[in-house]
């Protein structure tokens, strides 16, 4: 090409560039992740794998013309010697030559492009960049290239002999992110169910159905409560990224823990036979007579160890109380990782699919009566279970702890004069009510309600409170 259509070309691409238009490919650069909690040694961590930078000359030279580039690291140095310098080719063949690089050991090198004539606006540049690069604290690292009339002007920078032709913005491509994640962050929802034949909320509901389980169900609080390597790291972008170790290579869990790394889950055990988190792991051993969980379970090992399904298993019989559970990694580092514990609020849960009713505080003064009013506006009769809790410390009741019953469609009394008067001292007829209905899921708990009356006989006053639904109000 002429001198003379080469400058009109020029001219018409600055114009572009002017009117906002793009003539030139990006920076081809392809982003990775190194995991976070690598340790970055004293001396910097030198990526063996980063990747190579690529960019379009986007100007056409003349033959024998000469350029500066200056490329501009932000987060990171150059190497003190490269090991693979840059070059500039058009369709693989060399089309010009490039000179000593200046300023190795710093964020900024510079070097001078002389073109044996085939420098194109589509000529490629290509500058390694593996090993040839050093980190010395963790955070994003990008890349700028710039295009200069003078080598002053490639070393100094600014915007003095810069070519808006060949120049590219900051580019990032390189960035530490958490590398290790729970499995499964959302955990189950387990139902206790109230119509269980031989106790209430005595077992799990086998299904989603509302029939009934006839043998122990082991509930299932979360279908994998592991940890794993973070499966993709950066979703906007096509396939799969996941973090890299300090040798540039994906990140694996024994990378970063020892055996002494542990998963403990939080929650209530009380009704459990067994309960076990998948993997090779011993089972966890109940304690006490009768045997019972503690509300803390730790399982010990590697995480593929320890890992796997979290399983809460009941004898049938036993009453199961409604909690939610939460997880915590705490992780024992490897050497040159240093690694923070994890914690899951949303392990898994266990819900009653029953209607609880609660009068907090029931007394019977002298010359007063109480009563539970119970509504069902449904047209099924509900089977129920009134329970008496005593005072704490109080040990004179003789009365029954629970009695059954029935909620009828319509308005349902209850005189708990009975329940109440079986106290051997009769100054401290005091204590807490509780009914449970079976009022499941198909049933509909929403269509009953309660409230404690109570009545002075003599001046007819009334009062009235309505009872706790726990969950709702």
């Amino acid at each position: 090409m002429s001198f003379l259509n080469k400058k009109v070309l020029a001219a018409a691409v600055g114009a572009m560039f002017a009117s906002g238009a793009a003539v030139a490919a990006p920076l081809v650069v392809t982003p990775q992740y190194y995991a976070q909690e690598i340790v970055i040694p004293a001396a910097g961590l030198v990526p063996t794998a980063a990747p190579a930078l690529s960019w379009k000359s986007g100007y056409n030279y003349s033959s024998g013309e000469v350029k500066y580039v200056r490329v501009e690291l932000t987060g990171a140095t150059f190497a003190s010697a490269l090991t693979t310098a840059p070059t500039v080719s058009n369709a693989g063949v060399a089309a010009g030559s490039v000179g000593a690089v200046n300023g190795l050991g710093t964020s900024v090198i510079t070097f001078s492009v002389t073109s044996a004539g085939d420098i194109t606006g589509t000529s490629d540049f290509n500058l390694p960049l593996a090993n040839q690069i050093v980190i010395r604290s963790k955070g994003s690292v990008s890349v700028k290239v710039s295009l200069y009339d003078q080598a002053s002007q490639a070393q100094a920078g600014g915007s003095t002999g810069l070519l808006q032709i060949g120049s590219y913005d900051e580019t990032p491509f390189l960035s530490f992110v958490r590398s290790y994640a729970f499995a499964n962050e959302s955990g189950n929802t387990v139902v206790a169910d109230v119509a269980t034949p031989t106790t209430r909320y005595g077992n799990f509901l086998a299904d989603t159905t509302t029939t009934p389980a006839t043998t122990p169900v082991a509930g299932t609080l979360n279908n994998n409560l592991s940890i794993v390597i973070r499966p993709d790291v950066d979703p906007s972008r096509p396939g799969t990224q996941v973090a890299l170790n300090a040798a540039g290579a994906p990140i694996t869990l024994t990378d970063l823990f020892t055996a002494g790394s542990s998963i403990a889950v939080e929650g209530n055990f009380s009704a459990a036979t067994a309960v076990t988190l998948g993997g090779t792991a011993p089972a966890q051993a109940a304690a006490g007579t009768p045997p019972t969980f503690p509300n803390r379970l730790t399982w010990t090992g590697l995480p593929t160890v320890i890992g796997g399904s979290l399983l809460y298993t009941v004898p049938g019989n036993r009453s199961i109380p409604a909690s939610t559970f939460t997880a915590t990694f705490t992780p024992v580092a490897a050497a040159g990782y240093e690694v923070a514990p994890l914690t899951l609020t949303t392990a898994g849960a266990i819900r009653r699919n029953g209607l609880e009713l609660q009068a907090p505080f029931v007394q019977v003064p002298p010359a007063w009566t109480s009563r539970l009013v119970v509504t069902n506006t449904s047209s099924s009769t509900v089977a129920c279970t009134i329970t008496f809790l005593s005072e704490d410390g109080n040990t004179n009741y003789t009365g029954p702890s629970s009695v059954p019953c029935t909620i009828a469609p319509g308005t349902n009394v209850v005189d708990l004069q009975p329940i109440m008067t079986s106290f051997k001292d009769m100054s401290r007829r005091r204590g807490t009510i509780v009914v449970q209905a079976e009022a499941t899921d198909a049933v509909g708990a929403g269509t009953i309600q309660g409230l404690l009356q109570i009545v002075n006989t003599q001046s007819n006053s009334i009062t009235n409170h309505v009872m706790v639904r726990p969950g709702t109000n």
